[in-house]
Order: structure tokens, then C-alpha cells, then sequence
């Protein structure tokens, strides 16, 4: 082999061996750049996820204070309707008993709840009032039941009360202490 050989004969394998080199960095750079891009892409999926994860959490958060607010909207609005109501129903119970009260059924009340007081305390000292707009029915209800009827200085709303200062009893058969009973201990359920 001539010089010309051998230098051809190196040169060859020294391209062969350069280029045998070269494809394997760009092998594995190659590799190198599909590693990266596959983490690059993994990362950037994640961080998606995440994005994705938080607009819905606000989104979720978002609805729920507007539900909230709705809720309370419309708990107001009933409570406010639930009022009218129980006023309507009371207006109407007002009426009823304003006809009630002109009735024979109240005296005949009226003398029940006189009989009832006088027997809490039979042998004690019983003073029993009676509304001021009932005082035409004083002589009878006293000739009915045997007790003297004290006409009360004010108004409560008709019916009758009765006081045993000796047991410290108060006996309220007042129609505006049981209206009021019964309007605070009244709730309308829908």
C-alpha cells in the first residue's frame, strides 16, 4: 500500500469513525431533546391540570356565594310573606273575636273563668277585675257567681284577671295576654 492508499485507507476510517460519532451524539442528543420534550410536555400538562383545578375551585366558590346570596334572598322574601301572613291571620282572629265578644258565649266565659279563679284559693282573699268595656256585665256576673267584680282602672283587651295577693298568684284570662301568647308562639310553616 502506497502513502496515497494508507492516507485514503485513514482518512476513510477516520470519516467512518467521525461520521459513526457523529450519529450517535446526534443519537443521543436526539434522545436528550425527546426526554426534554416529553417532561417539558408533562410539565406543561400538570400545570393544566392545575390551572384547570383552580378556575373550576373559583368557578365552585363563585356559585356557592351566589347561592348563598339567593338563599338569603329568598328567606327574606319568605319571612317577610310568613309576616303578612300571620298579620292577615291575625286581623282575621281580631274580627272573629270582636264578634265573639258580643256574644252569650263570652259572659258565659266570662263566668267560667270567674268560677275557676274564685276555686284556686277558696278561703283566701281574691280580688277579680274585669275589663272597663265589660262594666254593664258587672251586676250579673256578680249575681252568677257570688264574687265581688272590681272594674280594672285600664283596658286589657277584654276577659278578666284576678289577684291573690296572699299566694302572690296573678290569674290572666286577658284576651290581649293570650293574643300576644299566641302570636309570639305562632309559626307558619310552609
Amino acid at each position: 500500500m502506497t502513502t496515497d492508499d494508507k492516507l485514503r485507507h485513514f482518512m476513510d476510517v477516520s470519516m467512518q469513525s467521525a461520521m459513526s460519532k457523529k450519529e450517535s451524539m446526534v443519537r443521543e442528543y436526539k434522545a436528550g431533546l425527546d426526554i426534554q420534550f416529553e417532561n417539558y410536555k408533562e410539565d406543561a400538562k400538570n400545570r393544566y391540570r392545575l390551572q384547570e383545578k383552580a378556575a373550576i375551585e373559583g368557578l365552585r366558590r363563585e356559585f356557592s356565594k351566589e347561592f348563598s346570596l339567593q338563599q338569603q334572598h329568598i328567606r327574606r322574601k319568605l319571612t317577610h310573606k310568613k309576616d303578612e301572613l300571620k298579620e292577615k291571620i291575625f286581623k282575621e282572629v281580631s274580627a272573629l273575636l270582636n264578634d265573639f265578644l258580643s256574644s252569650d258565649d263570652y259572659t258565659a266565659l266570662l263566668i267560667k273563668e270567674i268560677k275557676f279563679s274564685l276555686s284556686v284559693a277558696p278561703a283566701e282573699e281574691i280580688t277579680i277585675f274585669i275589663d272597663p268595656l265589660d262594666e254593664e256585665k258587672k251586676d250579673f256576673l256578680e249575681t252568677q257567681t257570688g264574687a265581688d267584680i272590681t272594674i280594672s282602672a285600664y283596658s286589657f283587651g277584654r276577659g278578666m284577671r284576678a289577684i291573690i295577693p296572699s299566694k302572690n298568684i296573678l290569674i290572666d284570662y286577658s284576651f290581649n295576654s293570650k293574643l300576644h301568647e299566641i302570636k309570639d308562639d305562632y309559626t307558619i310553616i310552609l
